[in-house]
């Protein structure tokens, strides 16, 4: 009977522990849905690239025709944001942010180092995207395919309800990305960008 019950213990934390990490999981992913479009901008609207290199370099990438469909690729899971504790670490010390309180979010990523393994990403929950038309992919180098723009990665999104922190790589289809430290802000139900700060350009 001592361990019928052991056993039952075991299951019910068992099962409260994954509807936990279910709900946080979902959590992440209808952030990642409220800044999306932020977060990818529309430079492929323009553009024929996702990432496009800066003025005056741009007019052969200028788009001649209307676009009604972008297709780009999502890596299939929320990558461990504690990859980039270091670059985090230091982007937070040294950016200038005068309106946002930079100790709140270092505190918010020192203090959430518990559970942040990498986890499948839902991609039915991400359904704000415009013209974008994502596809899930596990191929997390990512190279050049054919009819596609780009290739974005996510990290696990760290946050408290009120604040929160991601990671998230932009890749266009040839070569050039961007590597953007994102922190957020939950204002009236939906989460909205307060800056986004570029850790690496390649």
């Amino acid at each position: 009977m001592y361990r019928v019950l052991i056993k039952l213990y075991f299951a019910i934390a068992t099962i409260l522990l994954s509807c936990n990490q279910a709900k946080y999981d979902r959590i992440e992913s209808l952030i990642i849905n409220d800044t999306f479009l932020k977060i990818v901008d529309t430079f492929a609207y323009s553009y024929t690239v996702l990432r496009p290199p800066p003025p005056p370099y741009d007019s052969p990438f200028k788009r001649q025709e209307i676009v009604n469909e972008i297709h780009l690729t999502i890596y299939h899971k929320l990558i461990n944001i504690y990859e980039w504790d270091k670059d985090i670490h230091s982007v937070l010390i040294s950016e200038n942010m005068e309106t946002i309180n930079k100790k709140e979010f270092l505190t918010l990523f020192e203090s959430s180092k518990k559970d942040t393994s990498s986890v499948l990403l839902n991609i039915k929950e991400i359904k704000d995207v415009g013209k974008f038309v994502p596809s899930i992919t596990d191929d997390r180098s990512f190279m050049k395919k054919s009819g596609f723009f780009g290739h974005i990665r996510f990290s696990r999104v760290i946050n408290n309800d009120h604040i929160g922190l991601m990671v998230v790589s932009i890749q266009d289809n040839i070569k050039s990305g961007v590597e953007k430290l994102v922190l957020l802000e939950k204002k009236n139900k939906q989460w909205v960008i307060l800056k986004e700060i570029e850790m690496t350009i390649w």
